[in-house]
């Protein structure tokens, strides 16, 4: 919260039929909070309670579409690593990549 108002919100879970596989459905900031460290504090505080919770991994998945490049590189800096991808699954030329960062080796995304 920025002045009483949400700037920001993550959505986070496990992954169905899965032990210790978790995932980041979205993290959405504000236009007027950005570049402040809110999505980073949000994917920070996302893992951290993943990671209380047992997650061995949190796996986000992101369209490459170039309106989303802020959020791939917000990702990579908080230690995610790109696993996987399938091209022009969300449409022709707009592939989607499959992010991922292993609890186990870190109590929370940093940089």
């Amino acid at each position: 919260m920025t002045d009483g108002r949400v700037v920001g919100v993550a959505i986070h879970g496990a992954i169905a039929g899965t032990v210790g596989s978790t995932r980041i459905h979205a993290v959405a900031v504000a236009p007027d909070a950005r570049r402040r460290g809110v999505g980073r504090t949000l994917l920070r505080a996302s893992v951290a309670a993943l990671g209380a919770g047992g997650a061995r991994l949190v796996l986000v998945e992101c369209a490459d579409a170039d309106e989303l490049a802020g959020g791939r590189a917000l990702l990579r800096r908080c230690g995610f690593v790109e696993e996987s991808g399938i091209p022009d699954y969300v449409r022709d030329g707009i592939g989607l990549s499959f992010l991922r960062l292993d609890v186990a080796s870190t109590a929370s995304p940093t940089r």
